[in-house]
């Protein structure tokens, strides 16, 4: 009896070290590459270098569009091809600012968590990053799409043009610098104030600024069940990154960039929709809002993982121990 007791006590104590530990370590190494991934930027002259080779490929695939009139004589004119490809590209600049300098700064770790629920913190910090990673495709892909150009007159590009030829009716002429003497032109703010309030108030979502106030007053409660925190870090995280995104919209407004205007407008958008999903999951499937990861499985696919090492490991201190009681007793 008393040497059962010593077993017991012997598989216990492994498995709760050996809990701790693995616990810890999966931890550790779950952080560690989250933040590498963070981490991950390009130079100024990479990122440079992406950004010109990105338009040259859109200058190049614009040349070889063809379009019916009167569209072919504006789409094809050298300054308009330059102007839409330069815009294209300014949205992919965009993307990488996005990318490599917003989104990192909203998830890094705001304070050090040293205890049990830092393994869920650190799954908060990367649901967080993914969804909102993913937020921010979703804008620039669906702002890029909207811009045309092509002889449908819902898309940006094809309205400029409409206005362009507006403009031309009132006595003006395509030559030399035409496009900035265009842009100063009251066809070009009606174009402007038209194309704004299109992307302010798209029928198929609310206006930007209610999306806006609803994600402000989203309720992020502290709580000690480990679990929320899968769910928290994007709560919070996507108040802070409207927040910013708003004040950018605003300031592409005042300066006249649709563009960019519009690309701010399709994120608030995408991370809209994520804070609904993920206020609506209750705690056992806030694994909804993990998008696939090869390096990042489930948390509980992680905890299973520890539990069973740890169950493992103890059985083969166990029988160790068993073994060397069996040699001292002889």
């Amino acid at each position: 009896m008393k040497d059962k007791t010593k077993k017991r006590l012997v598989f216990f104590s492994s498995f709760f070290l050996c809990f701790l530990l693995l616990y810890c370590g999966i931890t550790e190494w779950r952080e560690h590459n989250l933040n590498s991934m963070l981490g991950e930027n390009l130079s100024n002259e990479e990122r440079n270098q992406k950004i010109e080779e990105f338009r040259e490929k859109e200058e190049e695939y614009l040349k070889s569009l063809s379009f019916d009139p009167p569209y072919n004589d504006i789409f094809t004119d050298p300054l308009m091809i330059d102007y839409m490809s330069t815009t294209f590209s300014r949205i992919y600049e965009y993307r990488l600012q996005y990318h490599e300098d917003l989104l990192p700064n909203i998830v890094e770790e705001k304070d050090s968590t040293l205890s049990f629920s830092k393994f869920f913190h650190v799954y908060g910090r990367l649901y967080s990053y993914e969804n909102l990673e993913l937020a921010g495709y979703k804008g620039v892909l669906i702002a890029a799409s909207q811009l045309g150009p092509s002889s449908y007159k819902g898309e940006v590009f094809s309205k400029m043009a409409l206005a362009i030829l507006e403009w031309e009716a009132a006595g003006n002429t395509r030559e030399g610098n035409w496009l900035d003497e265009f842009m100063q032109s009251p066809q070009y703010q009606t174009f402007l104030t038209e194309i704004f309030h299109q992307i302010d108030t798209t029928g198929y979502r609310p206006s930007i600024q209610s999306m806006v106030d609803e994600i402000s007053e989203v309720s992020v409660e502290q709580s000690r069940n480990p679990l929320e925190h899968l769910k928290n870090h994007l709560l919070q995280d996507s108040k802070e990154l409207t927040e910013v995104l708003f004040q950018s919209y605003q300031q592409h407004r005042q300066e006249g960039d649709f563009a960019r205007a519009s690309v701010d407008a399709e994120i608030i958008t995408s991370v809209f929709l994520v804070v609904a999903d993920a206020q609506s999951f209750d705690q056992l499937h806030y694994y909804k809002i993990h998008e696939p990861s090869p390096f990042f499985p489930n948390p509980f696919v992680d905890l299973a993982g520890v539990f069973l090492g740890a169950f493992a490991i103890s059985l083969v201190v166990v029988y160790l121990y068993k073994k060397k009681c069996l040699v001292v007793d002889r």
